[in-house]
């Protein structure tokens, strides 16, 4: 049987999940209330949740910058 739950909306929900446990909520907290808030199972959420960490949703797909260093012996490097 298809899911009837489109991709956006699941991104959706993930992003709010992820943002739920970001403000302090427990796993199982954030699940009780993400589920409720959206009108589906706790065991589809769950469903949602591995998706999208397996996939790198957002906003787990943030990427930070390497820190660049000087090359050279007469040019400043961070925290100098």
């Amino acid at each position: 049987m298809p899911d009837p739950i489109p991709e956006i909306r699941k991104r959706e929900i993930f992003r709010t999940l992820v943002e739920t446990q970001d403000a302090g909520l427990t796993v199982s907290e954030s699940r009780v209330r993400i589920a409720a808030r959206y009108s589906i199972e706790v065991e589809q959420l769950i469903a949602i949740e591995r998706a999208g960490v397996k996939a790198n949703w957002p906003p787990l797909d943030i990427t930070f910058p390497t820190p660049r260093f000087a090359a050279q012996g007469n040019e400043r490097r961070p925290n100098e």
